[in-house]
């Protein structure tokens, strides 16, 4: 580890970059030459979970390699994104086809399926390469091989995280998260704040992944904060495929009608595809509004119960009993960061 990066730290963060870097190669081995969309969905997340190891506890390992490791990881997720992307779609499609009981609509949602499994089709030799090129710049092996030095021993009694040193880690890391939340609480009045929502979503997501980081030091006591922020993430991303599903469904619409007049030199062939196309997005568009009144639920249930509040509460706690190397509790020349400033909506007035 570099520089005096806490044992227990740097224990921590071999636990949980272990697990994703076994996770990310086991599942990339099985992409190349399969039809079957779980590993590429696997893939993805052991991916964001170790890029989210990597910027939590970056500073027990070697800096240059950290970099160098997040820009491969960031490259991996790029083709990873964009064929599981496709992948939830055509899943989508396939069901919505089976269930239309509709003739006229049919046709429209068969033509967007096709263009759907052509584009996946397209991305596959694209994604294998991107793997290979992954896979031969060693980054995988150079992490394992960091994660080994970390803890040489390898399983680590979870007894071992529980340290000022990773309690207090964990209280700036998740506390700056949290805001990060908190600062797009307000979007959730606006129905039409689509980016918000989307930005309100990874912030969830990263809140998420800071606490699942941590959980081990705090033996089941961030469960709860966890499964809430699950449930968020889950709703902004299920609105997020809405709005992706809005646009792409106008983009399709007006690819389909070019190729027409390129093809016949007249529309009369959409005339075909409009009614499935139109039956999508009034879907979508039903579903977005269901998705958004659970959301404002949600968080009004959250503020309610004060959760959020209840988070920073067991952060504290944790850091300040936590005996630190001198002997005493808490940090001998620390004092406690201020608290995060959690309102309720409508506080102001």
């Amino acid at each position: 580890m570099t520089g005096n990066v806490h044992t227990s730290l740097g224990l921590l963060a071999a636990d949980r970059a272990s697990r994703q870097v076994k996770r990310l190669r086991r599942h990339l081995m099985a992409i190349p030459g399969s039809d079957d969309t779980e590993p590429v969905h696997q893939a993805r997340v052991a991916s964001r979970r170790l890029r989210a190891a990597l910027g939590m506890f970056h500073d027990c390992f070697p800096p240059k390699q950290v970099k160098r490791w997040r820009k491969a990881l960031r490259q991996l997720l790029k083709g990873l994104g964009d064929a599981r992307d496709r992948d939830v779609q055509i899943a989508y499609l396939e069901e919505r086809l089976a269930a239309c009981d509709v003739k006229s609509c049919r046709p429209g949602i068969s033509r967007l399926l096709l263009r759907l499994r052509q584009q996946r089709a397209a991305l596959q030799p694209r994604l294998v390469k991107i793997i290979d090129r992954f896979a031969s710049g060693a980054t995988a092996d150079e992490m394992a091989a960091a994660v080994r030095t970390l803890s040489p021993a390898g399983v680590v009694r979870r007894e071992r995280f529980r340290t000022f040193i990773v309690f207090d880690r964990a209280r700036t890391d998740i506390r700056r998260r949290l805001q990060e939340v908190l600062g797009y609480r307000d979007c959730l009045a606006d129905p039409s704040a689509t980016e918000r929502h989307h930005g309100m979503r990874i912030a969830a997501k990263r809140l998420r992944y800071s606490m699942e980081m941590c959980g081990p030091a705090y033996t089941g006591g961030l469960t709860g904060f966890i499964k809430a922020a699950k449930g968020l993430q889950t709703l902004l991303g299920d609105l997020h495929d809405c709005d992706v599903w809005m646009a792409d469904l106008q983009a399709f619409e007006t690819l389909e009608a070019e190729r027409a007049l390129d093809y016949c030199g007249h529309l009369r062939p959409m005339s075909r595809l409009r009614p499935g196309i139109a039956r999508l997005r009034g879907e979508r568009a039903e579903q977005r509004a269901v998705l958004f009144r659970q959301v404002a639920e949600l968080w009004d249930r959250l503020e309610r119960e004060d959760l959020w509040g209840e988070l920073l509460r067991t952060l504290d706690a944790h850091a300040q009993r936590t005996p630190s190397r001198s002997g005493g509790t808490g940090h001998p020349h620390r004092r406690a960061a201020g608290p995060v400033p959690v309102r309720r909506r409508g506080a102001d007035g």
